[in-house]
C-alpha cells in the first residue's frame, strides 16, 4: 500500500511544519511503517491541492490519501476524491472540531490515527450534498448558518471549538422564527422554525454527546431535524426543558424537535436563508439536499466507538461556565 499525506498549512494555528515533522519522524522511527511508500505534501491553495492530488493518485500510483487537519482539511481532500471511489481515505484529525473523526471513532492522538491509517479496516461512508456541495457531518439552514457566517477565526483561536457553543448560545439567544416548506422523500411540511438541519452522522455537537445518536454515516440515509421553539429570550423555560430532555437522555420525537430519515430533501423558506454546510455557507433557499451512498472508502478503527465525553463531563463543564448546579 501506499500513502499520502495531506497537511493543511494552518493545522493548530500554524503549527503544520511541527505536525509535518513529527508525522515524518514516526514514520520513519516505527519498523512496520518506514518501509512503506509514503509522501507528505503541505499544499498552500486549494487549486495546488487538486493538482498534486490528481497527479500522486494518478502518475504515482498513492492508495491511501490521508487528511491532516480539522473538518475544513478533511472537506477539501474528501470533496476532490469523489472522482477517485478505489482510493482510500486515512484521517488524522489536528483541527479545531475534529468532528466527523469523532464520528468515525478516529482519536485526536496522533499515534492512534496512524494505527488506524495504517491497520484499520475500510468502511462505506455516505455522503449527503447541498446543491451539488458535498458534506460529510450536517447541512442547514436557519441558526446553523448564522452561527457559521459569525464565527471568526480569531474567536477559534481564542476558544477552540467552544467558540460555536458560544456564538450558538448568541444566535438562540435572538432567533427568529422562519416559514419553512419542506419536501421529505414526497412528503410535504409546512412548519415555522428557528433552525433546519440534514445530518449524515449523529454527533456535530463537537465537545457534546449528539443529540441523535442514532444517525449514522453509514445507513443510506439522512436524517432531517427540525427544531420548533422560539428564541432563549421569548422561550426560557422551553429551552431550560429542552436541556434537563438532553442531559437526561429523554429526547422525545414530536417536541421541540422532530427528525425524519430521508434520501431527498428540499427546503423552501420566507424569506431566503442562507445554507451552510459542513462549516461553509455553500447556497440559499429554495435548497435540495440528497445523499449519496457508500461514496466514501474511510479507514477507520477495528471496532469504531464514537468518541464524545459523557453527560457527567458535560455537565461539569456547564455548571463551571455558568456557575450553576445541574440535576443529577
Amino acid at each position: 500500500m501506499s500513502y499520502l499525506f495531506v497537511v493543511n498549512p494552518t493545522a493548530k494555528h500554524s503549527k503544520a511544519k511541527e505536525i509535518k515533522k513529527v508525522l515524518e519522524e514516526k514514520i520513519a522511527g516505527h519498523k512496520k511503517y518506514k518501509h512503506l511508500k509514503t509522501d507528505i505534501i503541505m499544499p498552500l491553495t486549494v487549486y495546488e491541492l487538486e493538482k498534486n492530488l490528481k497527479s500522486k493518485i494518478i502518475n504515482e500510483h498513492f492508495k491511501t490519501v490521508v487528511a491532516v487537519g480539522g473538518d475544513g482539511t478533511i472537506a477539501q481532500v474528501i470533496k476532490m476524491l469523489i472522482d477517485f471511489p478505489d482510493v482510500n481515505v486515512g484521517i488524522v484529525p489536528q483541527g479545531t472540531g475534529n468532528i466527523l473523526a469523532s464520528n468515525l471513532g478516529i482519536s485526536n492522538e496522533i499515534d492512534t490515527a496512524l494505527e488506524i491509517v495504517f491497520n484499520g479496516k475500510e468502511e462505506l461512508m455516505d455522503l449527503g450534498h447541498v446543491d451539488g456541495h458535498p458534506f460529510t457531518i450536517i447541512a442547514g439552514t436557519g441558526v446553523p448558518a448564522e452561527i457559521i457566517k459569525d464565527i471568526k477565526k480569531e474567536d477559534k483561536a481564542m476558544f477552540g471549538i467552544w467558540a460555536y457553543f458560544i456564538k450558538g448560545l448568541e444566535q438562540l439567544y435572538n432567533a427568529k422564527e422562519f416559514d419553512f416548506h419542506l419536501n421529505i422523500d414526497g412528503t410535504e411540511i409546512r412548519t415555522k422554525s428557528i433552525a433546519v438541519f440534514v445530518m449524515n452522522a449523529g454527533n456535530f455537537l463537537g465537545p457534546f454527546p449528539s443529540i441523535m445518536p442514532d444517525v449514522k454515516p453509514h445507513d443510506d440515509y439522512l436524517d432531517v431535524c427540525i427544531v420548533s421553539l422560539k428564541s432563549l429570550k421569548e422561550d426560557p423555560i422551553g429551552y431550560f426543558e429542552l436541556l434537563l430532555n438532553y442531559l437526561t437522555r429523554n429526547l422525545k420525537q414530536g417536541g421541540a424537535i422532530q427528525s425524519f430519515k430521508a434520501k431527498n430533501i428540499v427546503i423552501q423558506s420566507s424569506p431566503h436563508l442562507k445554507v451552510q454546510a459542513d462549516g461553509d455557507i455553500v447556497s440559499t433557499t429554495p435548497t435540495k439536499i440528497g445523499i449519496m451512498p457508500k461514496k466514501l472508502r474511510v479507514l477507520v478503527p477495528s471496532r469504531p466507538k464514537i468518541l464524545t465525553p459523557s453527560f457527567d463531563e458535560i455537565i461539569d463543564k456547564i455548571e463551571e461556565m455558568f456557575k450553576i448546579k445541574l440535576p443529577r
